[in-house]
Protein backbone atom coordinates (compact mmCIF):
# COMPACT_ATOMS: atom_id res chain seq x y z
CA UNK A 1 0.00 0.00 0.00
CA UNK A 2 2.95 2.48 1.12
CA UNK A 3 4.87 1.66 -2.28
CA UNK A 4 1.30 2.32 -4.39
CA UNK A 5 0.68 5.66 -2.61
CA UNK A 6 4.22 6.73 -2.89
CA UNK A 7 3.63 5.94 -6.82
CA UNK A 8 0.73 7.86 -7.24
CA UNK A 9 2.51 10.83 -5.31
CA UNK A 10 5.24 9.91 -7.76
CA UNK A 11 2.44 10.70 -10.99
CA UNK A 12 0.95 13.61 -9.71
CA UNK A 13 3.81 15.52 -10.09
CA UNK A 14 4.05 15.65 -13.84
CA UNK A 15 0.68 17.19 -13.85
CA UNK A 16 1.96 20.24 -11.81
CA UNK A 17 1.36 23.86 -13.91
CA UNK A 18 4.86 23.93 -15.86
CA UNK A 19 3.94 27.86 -15.64
CA UNK A 20 4.76 28.25 -11.96
CA UNK A 21 7.73 29.28 -10.77
CA UNK A 22 11.08 26.11 -11.09
CA UNK A 23 12.40 26.76 -7.64
CA UNK A 24 8.70 26.36 -6.09
CA UNK A 25 7.87 23.97 -8.69
CA UNK A 26 10.69 21.56 -6.98
CA UNK A 27 9.92 22.67 -3.39
CA UNK A 28 6.19 21.30 -3.98
CA UNK A 29 7.62 18.40 -5.29
CA UNK A 30 10.05 17.54 -2.31
CA UNK A 31 7.13 18.08 -0.06
CA UNK A 32 5.02 15.54 -1.58
CA UNK A 33 7.15 13.08 -2.02
CA UNK A 34 9.56 13.35 1.66
CA UNK A 35 6.34 12.07 3.92
CA UNK A 36 5.47 9.01 1.50
CA UNK A 37 9.54 8.42 2.30
CA UNK A 38 9.15 7.95 5.81
CA UNK A 39 5.43 6.87 6.75
CA UNK A 40 4.67 3.49 7.16
CA UNK A 41 0.84 3.04 5.38
CA UNK A 42 0.35 -0.82 6.45
CA UNK A 43 -3.02 -1.94 5.98
CA UNK A 44 -3.08 -3.78 9.72
CA UNK A 45 -1.41 -1.55 12.68
CA UNK A 46 0.46 -4.00 15.95
CA UNK A 47 1.77 -2.49 18.63
CA UNK A 48 5.42 -3.78 18.99
CA UNK A 49 7.06 -1.34 21.28
CA UNK A 50 9.78 -1.17 23.03
CA UNK A 51 12.10 1.63 24.73
CA UNK A 52 15.33 1.62 26.70
CA UNK A 53 14.60 3.91 29.66
CA UNK A 54 17.65 5.83 29.27
CA UNK A 55 16.82 7.14 25.54
CA UNK A 56 15.93 10.28 26.12
CA UNK A 57 13.52 9.90 22.98
CA UNK A 58 11.16 7.70 24.68
CA UNK A 59 12.47 7.55 28.40
CA UNK A 60 10.63 11.18 28.63
CA UNK A 61 7.19 9.58 27.85
CA UNK A 62 8.13 8.06 31.43
CA UNK A 63 10.12 10.11 33.79
CA UNK A 64 7.38 10.70 36.13
CA UNK A 65 5.89 10.89 39.34
CA UNK A 66 9.20 11.07 41.04
CA UNK A 67 10.91 8.58 38.84
CA UNK A 68 14.08 9.66 37.34
CA UNK A 69 16.80 8.53 34.85
CA UNK A 70 20.30 7.25 37.33
CA UNK A 71 22.37 5.50 36.41
CA UNK A 72 22.48 1.62 38.25
CA UNK A 73 19.37 -0.05 36.79
CA UNK A 74 20.17 -3.48 35.18
CA UNK A 75 21.19 -2.10 31.31
CA UNK A 76 23.25 1.08 31.92
CA UNK A 77 20.85 4.01 33.16
CA UNK A 78 16.80 3.41 33.66
CA UNK A 79 14.54 5.21 35.81
CA UNK A 80 14.58 4.50 39.44
CA UNK A 81 12.87 6.07 42.31
CA UNK A 82 12.31 5.11 46.43
CA UNK A 83 9.89 3.68 48.04
CA UNK A 84 9.47 3.59 52.07
CA UNK A 85 7.88 4.42 55.24
CA UNK A 86 4.45 3.44 55.96
CA UNK A 87 2.28 6.51 54.38
CA UNK A 88 1.92 7.87 51.21
CA UNK A 89 5.43 7.16 50.48
CA UNK A 90 5.43 3.69 50.21
CA UNK A 91 3.79 3.26 46.83
CA UNK A 92 5.52 4.76 44.08
CA UNK A 93 3.95 4.66 40.51
CA UNK A 94 5.67 4.79 36.95
CA UNK A 95 3.53 5.50 33.91
CA UNK A 96 3.38 6.47 30.28
CA UNK A 97 2.45 10.29 29.57
CA UNK A 98 2.03 9.70 26.29
CA UNK A 99 0.02 7.26 24.62
CA UNK A 100 0.91 3.80 22.72
CA UNK A 101 -0.76 3.73 19.40
CA UNK A 102 -1.52 1.20 16.81
CA UNK A 103 -3.59 -1.33 18.80
CA UNK A 104 -5.33 -4.11 16.13
CA UNK A 105 -7.45 -6.14 19.01
CA UNK A 106 -5.18 -8.61 20.17
CA UNK A 107 -3.45 -9.42 23.36
CA UNK A 108 -0.72 -7.44 24.77
CA UNK A 109 2.26 -8.46 26.57
CA UNK A 110 4.36 -6.36 28.51
CA UNK A 111 7.51 -6.95 29.66
CA UNK A 112 9.92 -4.83 32.18
CA UNK A 113 13.47 -5.73 34.01
CA UNK A 114 13.25 -4.81 37.50
CA UNK A 115 15.67 -4.35 39.97
CA UNK A 116 15.24 -4.00 43.93
CA UNK A 117 17.96 -3.16 46.42
CA UNK A 118 17.61 -1.85 50.05
CA UNK A 119 18.06 2.05 50.11
CA UNK A 120 20.91 1.61 52.42
CA UNK A 121 22.87 -1.15 51.10
CA UNK A 122 21.73 -3.49 53.77
CA UNK A 123 21.12 -7.25 53.21
CA UNK A 124 17.35 -8.14 51.64
CA UNK A 125 14.74 -8.22 54.08
CA UNK A 126 11.92 -10.51 51.45
CA UNK A 127 9.25 -9.02 54.23
CA UNK A 128 9.41 -5.44 53.35
CA UNK A 129 8.36 -6.42 50.25
CA UNK A 130 4.73 -5.95 49.43
CA UNK A 131 4.00 -5.81 45.82
CA UNK A 132 4.64 -4.82 42.27
CA UNK A 133 1.53 -4.62 39.90
CA UNK A 134 0.94 -4.09 36.25
CA UNK A 135 -2.51 -1.90 35.02
CA UNK A 136 -3.32 -0.55 31.77
CA UNK A 137 -5.97 2.02 30.85
CA UNK A 138 -7.25 4.06 27.65
CA UNK A 139 -7.01 6.97 29.72
CA UNK A 140 -3.70 8.16 31.26
CA UNK A 141 -3.35 7.08 34.74
CA UNK A 142 -2.66 8.87 38.15
CA UNK A 143 -1.88 7.95 41.68
CA UNK A 144 -5.49 7.19 42.57
CA UNK A 145 -6.90 5.72 39.46
CA UNK A 146 -3.80 3.26 38.00
CA UNK A 147 -6.15 1.57 35.66
CA UNK A 148 -7.12 -1.96 35.15
CA UNK A 149 -5.12 -4.31 37.47
CA UNK A 150 -3.55 -7.47 35.22
CA UNK A 151 -0.43 -8.22 37.18
CA UNK A 152 0.62 -8.97 40.64
CA UNK A 153 3.98 -9.78 41.41
CA UNK A 154 3.23 -10.70 45.41
CA UNK A 155 7.20 -11.57 46.52
CA UNK A 156 10.77 -10.86 45.07
CA UNK A 157 14.17 -12.13 45.67
CA UNK A 158 17.25 -11.00 44.98
CA UNK A 159 17.59 -13.62 42.02
CA UNK A 160 14.79 -11.45 40.55
CA UNK A 161 16.57 -8.92 40.03
CA UNK A 162 17.08 -7.68 36.11
CA UNK A 163 15.04 -10.35 35.38
CA UNK A 164 12.18 -10.08 32.51
CA UNK A 165 9.12 -9.99 33.92
CA UNK A 166 6.39 -10.05 31.80
CA UNK A 167 2.47 -10.47 31.78
CA UNK A 168 0.08 -10.75 29.19
CA UNK A 169 -3.75 -9.35 29.07
CA UNK A 170 -6.27 -9.48 26.50
CA UNK A 171 -8.44 -6.01 26.55
CA UNK A 172 -11.07 -7.66 24.98
CA UNK A 173 -11.98 -4.97 22.38
CA UNK A 174 -9.28 -1.77 20.63
CA UNK A 175 -7.67 0.42 22.61
CA UNK A 176 -6.92 3.56 20.61
CA UNK A 177 -4.87 5.01 23.23
CA UNK A 178 -2.76 2.89 25.56
CA UNK A 179 -0.95 3.38 29.09
CA UNK A 180 0.62 1.20 31.17
CA UNK A 181 1.48 2.13 35.14
CA UNK A 182 3.69 0.10 37.55
CA UNK A 183 3.45 0.25 41.35
CA UNK A 184 5.53 -0.95 44.04
CA UNK A 185 4.74 -1.15 47.41
CA UNK A 186 6.77 -1.57 50.56
CA UNK A 187 5.71 -2.93 54.44
CA UNK A 188 6.99 -2.84 57.06
CA UNK A 189 8.89 0.00 56.82
CA UNK A 190 10.83 -0.72 53.92
CA UNK A 191 13.45 1.10 52.65
CA UNK A 192 13.74 0.34 48.58
CA UNK A 193 15.46 1.71 45.89
CA UNK A 194 13.53 0.31 42.58
CA UNK A 195 14.89 0.74 39.13
CA UNK A 196 12.79 -0.27 35.57
CA UNK A 197 14.27 -0.83 32.28
CA UNK A 198 14.27 -2.24 28.87
CA UNK A 199 10.53 -2.58 28.68
CA UNK A 200 8.37 -3.94 25.99
CA UNK A 201 4.67 -4.05 24.53
CA UNK A 202 3.99 -6.44 22.29
CA UNK A 203 0.91 -7.15 20.25
CA UNK A 204 -0.08 -11.20 19.60
CA UNK A 205 -0.84 -11.10 15.88
CA UNK A 206 -4.64 -11.22 15.49
CA UNK A 207 -7.33 -13.44 13.26
CA UNK A 208 -6.64 -13.06 9.56
CA UNK A 209 -10.18 -11.39 8.70
CA UNK A 210 -12.06 -12.17 5.36
CA UNK A 211 -12.41 -8.93 3.95
CA UNK A 212 -14.04 -10.50 0.47
CA UNK A 213 -12.54 -6.98 -1.05
CA UNK A 214 -11.17 -8.82 -4.91
CA UNK A 215 -14.03 -12.11 -4.79
CA UNK A 216 -15.27 -14.88 -3.42
CA UNK A 217 -12.03 -16.27 -3.60
CA UNK A 218 -10.25 -17.91 -0.90
CA UNK A 219 -6.86 -18.10 -2.52
CA UNK A 220 -6.78 -14.35 -3.42
CA UNK A 221 -4.48 -12.71 -0.84
CA UNK A 222 -6.82 -9.34 -1.50
CA UNK A 223 -9.84 -10.83 0.12
CA UNK A 224 -7.55 -10.72 3.13
CA UNK A 225 -6.89 -8.44 6.10
CA UNK A 226 -3.33 -8.87 6.45
CA UNK A 227 -2.80 -8.90 2.65
CA UNK A 228 -2.07 -12.74 2.48
CA UNK A 229 -3.97 -16.29 2.01
CA UNK A 230 -4.07 -18.05 5.66
CA UNK A 231 -1.82 -20.53 6.45
CA UNK A 232 -1.78 -23.49 8.89
CA UNK A 233 -0.55 -20.87 11.96
CA UNK A 234 -3.29 -18.42 11.13
CA UNK A 235 -6.16 -17.55 13.31
CA UNK A 236 -9.45 -17.46 10.24
CA UNK A 237 -11.98 -15.08 10.87
CA UNK A 238 -15.29 -14.70 8.33
CA UNK A 239 -17.44 -11.97 9.83
CA UNK A 240 -20.45 -10.58 7.73
CA UNK A 241 -19.61 -8.98 4.48
CA UNK A 242 -21.18 -8.60 0.89
CA UNK A 243 -19.29 -11.18 -0.63
CA UNK A 244 -18.60 -14.57 1.36
CA UNK A 245 -15.77 -16.97 0.58
CA UNK A 246 -15.42 -19.82 -0.83
CA UNK A 247 -13.12 -23.13 -0.44
CA UNK A 248 -12.60 -25.31 -3.58
CA UNK A 249 -8.93 -26.55 -2.21
CA UNK A 250 -7.52 -27.50 0.23
CA UNK A 251 -6.70 -25.12 3.06
CA UNK A 252 -5.91 -25.15 6.90
CA UNK A 253 -5.71 -22.66 9.51
CA UNK A 254 -5.72 -22.78 13.15
CA UNK A 255 -9.00 -21.43 15.37
CA UNK A 256 -11.70 -20.79 12.96
CA UNK A 257 -14.86 -18.16 13.36
CA UNK A 258 -17.38 -17.74 11.71
CA UNK A 259 -19.58 -14.75 13.01
CA UNK A 260 -23.07 -14.13 12.86
CA UNK A 261 -23.90 -13.20 9.77
CA UNK A 262 -21.00 -14.67 8.11
CA UNK A 263 -21.00 -17.68 5.54
CA UNK A 264 -18.10 -19.96 4.09
CA UNK A 265 -18.63 -22.48 1.51
CA UNK A 266 -16.50 -25.44 0.94
CA UNK A 267 -17.43 -26.77 -2.62
CA UNK A 268 -16.09 -29.45 -5.00
CA UNK A 269 -13.05 -31.13 -3.88
CA UNK A 270 -12.25 -28.66 -0.70
CA UNK A 271 -11.41 -29.31 2.33
CA UNK A 272 -10.16 -27.71 5.66
CA UNK A 273 -7.91 -28.64 8.09
CA UNK A 274 -8.22 -26.90 11.76
CA UNK A 275 -5.43 -27.21 14.88
CA UNK A 276 -7.46 -25.42 16.86
CA UNK A 277 -11.18 -24.43 17.68
CA UNK A 278 -14.14 -24.08 15.77
CA UNK A 279 -16.83 -21.63 16.63
CA UNK A 280 -19.61 -21.60 13.97
CA UNK A 281 -22.02 -18.66 14.50
CA UNK A 282 -22.81 -17.71 11.28
CA UNK A 283 -23.39 -20.20 8.05
CA UNK A 284 -21.49 -22.94 6.59
CA UNK A 285 -22.38 -24.17 3.14
CA UNK A 286 -20.81 -27.85 2.67
CA UNK A 287 -21.38 -29.32 -0.46
CA UNK A 288 -17.66 -30.70 -0.85
CA UNK A 289 -16.35 -34.30 -0.89
CA UNK A 290 -14.38 -33.77 1.76
CA UNK A 291 -14.36 -33.26 4.64
CA UNK A 292 -12.94 -30.74 8.04
CA UNK A 293 -9.97 -32.71 10.22
CA UNK A 294 -9.60 -31.26 13.33
CA UNK A 295 -6.36 -32.07 15.27
CA UNK A 296 -6.18 -29.73 18.42
CA UNK A 297 -5.81 -31.48 21.90
CA UNK A 298 -8.14 -29.75 24.22
CA UNK A 299 -10.17 -28.23 21.42
CA UNK A 300 -13.53 -26.64 21.72
CA UNK A 301 -16.63 -26.67 19.22
CA UNK A 302 -19.49 -24.13 19.29
CA UNK A 303 -21.63 -21.83 17.96
CA UNK A 304 -25.11 -22.42 17.13
CA UNK A 305 -25.27 -21.49 13.49
CA UNK A 306 -26.11 -23.21 10.41
CA UNK A 307 -24.05 -25.77 9.24
CA UNK A 308 -25.48 -27.21 5.92
CA UNK A 309 -23.44 -30.48 4.40
CA UNK A 310 -20.80 -30.73 7.30
CA UNK A 311 -18.75 -33.63 7.56
CA UNK A 312 -16.28 -33.53 10.54
CA UNK A 313 -13.02 -35.91 11.55
CA UNK A 314 -11.57 -35.52 14.58
CA UNK A 315 -7.43 -36.71 13.73
CA UNK A 316 -6.03 -38.87 16.04
CA UNK A 317 -4.56 -36.93 19.11
CA UNK A 318 -7.38 -34.50 18.54
CA UNK A 319 -9.59 -34.16 21.49
CA UNK A 320 -12.71 -31.64 21.55
CA UNK A 321 -15.97 -30.85 23.81
CA UNK A 322 -19.18 -29.94 21.57
CA UNK A 323 -20.23 -26.99 23.70
CA UNK A 324 -23.40 -26.04 21.90
CA UNK A 325 -25.84 -28.86 20.16
CA UNK A 326 -24.84 -28.98 16.14
CA UNK A 327 -27.02 -30.21 13.29
CA UNK A 328 -23.97 -31.12 10.57
CA UNK A 329 -23.64 -34.44 8.21
CA UNK A 330 -21.21 -36.81 9.59
CA UNK A 331 -19.18 -37.09 12.40
CA UNK A 332 -15.60 -39.44 12.41
CA UNK A 333 -13.80 -39.78 15.67
CA UNK A 334 -11.20 -41.69 14.19
CA UNK A 335 -8.36 -43.98 16.54
CA UNK A 336 -6.80 -41.71 19.10
CA UNK A 337 -9.49 -39.03 18.75
CA UNK A 338 -12.04 -38.10 21.16
CA UNK A 339 -14.90 -36.36 21.29
CA UNK A 340 -17.12 -34.89 24.65
CA UNK A 341 -20.52 -33.70 23.83
CA UNK A 342 -21.53 -31.51 26.70
CA UNK A 343 -24.52 -32.13 29.09
CA UNK A 344 -27.58 -31.30 27.77
CA UNK A 345 -26.87 -30.61 23.84
CA UNK A 346 -27.02 -32.96 20.90
CA UNK A 347 -25.27 -34.10 18.13
CA UNK A 348 -27.38 -34.64 15.32
CA UNK A 349 -26.09 -36.11 12.09
CA UNK A 350 -27.89 -36.12 8.35
CA UNK A 351 -25.84 -39.17 7.54
CA UNK A 352 -23.37 -41.37 9.24
CA UNK A 353 -21.89 -41.30 13.18
CA UNK A 354 -18.58 -43.14 13.14
CA UNK A 355 -16.28 -43.82 16.84
CA UNK A 356 -13.37 -45.32 16.23
CA UNK A 357 -11.74 -43.06 18.94
CA UNK A 358 -13.31 -42.06 23.07
CA UNK A 359 -17.06 -40.71 22.36
CA UNK A 360 -18.71 -39.64 25.55
CA UNK A 361 -22.38 -38.30 26.04
CA UNK A 362 -22.14 -35.84 29.42
CA UNK A 363 -24.75 -36.10 31.87
CA UNK A 364 -27.88 -35.77 29.69
CA UNK A 365 -26.31 -35.18 26.27
CA UNK A 366 -28.28 -36.92 23.38
CA UNK A 367 -26.99 -38.32 20.13
CA UNK A 368 -29.34 -38.30 16.82
CA UNK A 369 -28.35 -40.03 14.00
CA UNK A 370 -29.82 -40.12 10.70
CA UNK A 371 -28.17 -42.87 9.18
CA UNK A 372 -26.16 -45.49 10.66
CA UNK A 373 -23.98 -45.69 13.91
CA UNK A 374 -21.02 -47.66 13.84
CA UNK A 375 -18.81 -47.92 17.50
CA UNK A 376 -15.22 -49.59 17.06
CA UNK A 377 -13.75 -47.45 19.82
CA UNK A 378 -15.23 -46.85 23.52
CA UNK A 379 -18.45 -45.09 23.98
CA UNK A 380 -20.02 -43.81 26.80
CA UNK A 381 -23.60 -42.68 27.35
CA UNK A 382 -25.28 -41.17 30.77
CA UNK A 383 -28.73 -40.45 30.75
CA UNK A 384 -29.13 -38.91 27.29
CA UNK A 385 -30.87 -40.85 24.32
CA UNK A 386 -29.17 -42.48 21.34
CA UNK A 387 -32.11 -41.80 18.52
CA UNK A 388 -31.11 -43.60 14.81
CA UNK A 389 -32.76 -44.20 11.85
CA UNK A 390 -30.16 -46.57 10.54
CA UNK A 391 -28.16 -49.74 11.75
CA UNK A 392 -26.39 -49.86 14.84
CA UNK A 393 -22.85 -51.87 14.74
CA UNK A 394 -21.19 -52.21 18.12
CA UNK A 395 -17.62 -53.89 18.52
CA UNK A 396 -16.17 -51.94 20.27
CA UNK A 397 -16.43 -50.86 24.44
CA UNK A 398 -20.21 -49.45 25.35
CA UNK A 399 -21.28 -48.26 28.55
CA UNK A 400 -24.68 -46.91 28.43
CA UNK A 401 -25.50 -45.57 31.53
CA UNK A 402 -29.28 -45.03 32.31
CA UNK A 403 -29.42 -43.71 28.71
CA UNK A 404 -32.40 -44.43 26.03
CA UNK A 405 -31.85 -46.72 22.59
CA UNK A 406 -34.61 -45.30 20.31
CA UNK A 407 -34.97 -46.65 16.16
CA UNK A 408 -36.43 -43.65 14.36
CA UNK A 409 -36.38 -45.70 10.64
CA UNK A 410 -39.18 -46.07 8.43
CA UNK A 411 -37.57 -49.39 7.35
CA UNK A 412 -36.06 -52.04 8.66
CA UNK A 413 -33.08 -51.43 11.31
CA UNK A 414 -30.33 -53.59 12.49
CA UNK A 415 -28.24 -54.04 15.98
CA UNK A 416 -25.27 -56.00 15.47
CA UNK A 417 -24.15 -55.88 19.28
CA UNK A 418 -21.18 -58.49 19.06
CA UNK A 419 -22.47 -61.56 18.17
CA UNK A 420 -26.02 -60.47 18.72
CA UNK A 421 -28.10 -59.29 15.67
CA UNK A 422 -31.52 -57.98 16.40
CA UNK A 423 -33.93 -56.65 13.74
CA UNK A 424 -36.67 -54.21 14.45
CA UNK A 425 -39.54 -52.74 12.10
CA UNK A 426 -40.77 -49.59 12.52
CA UNK A 427 -39.89 -46.98 15.60
CA UNK A 428 -38.99 -48.67 18.46
CA UNK A 429 -37.78 -47.32 21.68
CA UNK A 430 -35.23 -49.82 23.86
CA UNK A 431 -33.71 -48.94 27.44
CA UNK A 432 -30.06 -49.23 26.44
CA UNK A 433 -28.75 -53.40 27.08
Amino acid sequence: MAISIMILGILGLFFLNSKEDKALLYLKRFAVILPLLFVDYDIIAQINYSCDLETYSCEKNWDNNGFDEVSGACVGNGLKDNAFGTSYSKIVEMYNTVAVTGHNGGALTFTAKIKIEDYWGGSWDASEFKNIKFYYSSTQPSSSSPGTLFHTISSWSTSDNCNDHSATFNPGTTISNLYICVTYEVQNGGDHNIWIDEISIVETSGPNTWTGNSSTDWEATGNWSSGSVPTSGDDILIPSTVTDPVISTSVSGVDLTIESGGELTISGSGSLTLSGDVDISGTLNYTSSGSITLSKSGGTLSGTGSQTGADYVIASGGSYTLNDSWSIDNMNVNSGGSLDVATTKTLTTATDLTNGGTLTCSGSANLTVGSDVSLTGTTTMGSGTLDLDGNYTNSGTFTSGTSTFKMSGTSQQTINNTNVSVSYTGAEHRQMF
